[in-house]
């Protein structure tokens, strides 16, 4: 026999209990979502809110439901679905598959199921993993010597008439003076003509300096500026090659590193027109 009981509280009337039918636990777990989200929205605190549910396999799906619509949350009494062993394996085993290099990956699956593995064999595969890591950042440091190289020449080239105007000017300006001729009017124009200069080869270090600058965050830059600016520094050095350049299409912005998009646009522009 079940013993009777009288449920019963002390505080005041509430909102009615509301019922809603999904039609599957996708549509369920949505609508849980989206209620907390606007809950939230409202003032309510996240820590006055709670969903119940049977069985812990229920979840994951409400788990990526609260995922998607950015809602931090916090599962009692147990693990969150993508903090358990076997899912956290499962992960490994796949980001392995398409990133070989995932170094982390690796190790947590080498012997999961166990395969009679022991300790040796893991430092000789960690040994190995670090001699090719040195090896790639090697080729990888070659490159960038390489380019940094290709962009010295085209430096060069692109200083070559504007030092060589300089070098008239000052030549003249000696002249001028030797013959009395050198008028406050004269002394400005050449001020004027040879600042120009100057600041030319200013910009010039300017770009190659950040050329070469590592980007420390992603950011949103245009794809036809960053090739504009690449081939602004070579021109001097495509145009001693007789190449002529013409950028066409429509123009774009992506979110990524334009520094290094820029060198590597750089190398591939160096290797043809070298290799062609």
């Amino acid at each position: 026999m079940r013993k009777g009981k009288k449920l019963y509280t002390d505080n005041t009337r509430g909102e009615p209990i509301r019922i809603f039918e999904a039609e599957d636990d996708i549509e369920e777990a949505r609508f849980i979502s989206l209620t907390i989200k606007k809950l939230l929205k409202s003032g309510f605190k996240a820590s006055d809110i709670a969903v119940f549910y049977r069985t812990n396999v229920q979840s994951r799906i409400l788990e990526d439901s609260l995922r998607r619509e950015g809602i931090n949350y916090q599962i009692i009494g147990g693990l969150k679905f993508f903090e358990r062993k076997e899912i956290k394996d499962i992960i490994a085993y796949l980001r392995f598959s398409i990133f070989e290099e995932d170094e982390i990956s690796l190790f947590r699956i080498l012997n999961t199921p166990r395969r009679g593995l022991g300790t040796t064999i893991e430092e000789k595969i960690k040994k190995a993993l670090e001699e090719n890591t040195k090896q790639l950042e090697f080729l990888q440091q070659q490159s960038k010597l390489a380019s940094m190289g290709e962009m010295l020449g085209a430096i060069a080239h692109q200083w070559r008439q504007p030092l060589n105007a300089l070098g008239l000017n000052i030549q003249l300006l000696i002249d001028m003076a030797e013959d009395n001729d050198c008028s406050v009017e004269t002394m400005e124009q050449f001020v004027e003509r040879n600042m120009k200069t100057l600041l030319f080869l200013s910009h010039t270090i300017d770009d190659f300096a950040n050329f070469f600058k590592k980007d420390k965050e992603k950011q949103i830059f245009s794809i036809k500026k960053a090739i504009e600016n690449v081939i602004n520094i070579q021109s001097a050095q495509l145009a001693h090659h007789n190449i002529k350049t013409k950028i066409e299409g429509e123009d774009f912005e992506i979110d990524g590193y334009p520094n290094e998009f820029k060198q590597v646009f750089n190398f591939f522009l160096f290797f043809n027109y070298f290799t062609c």
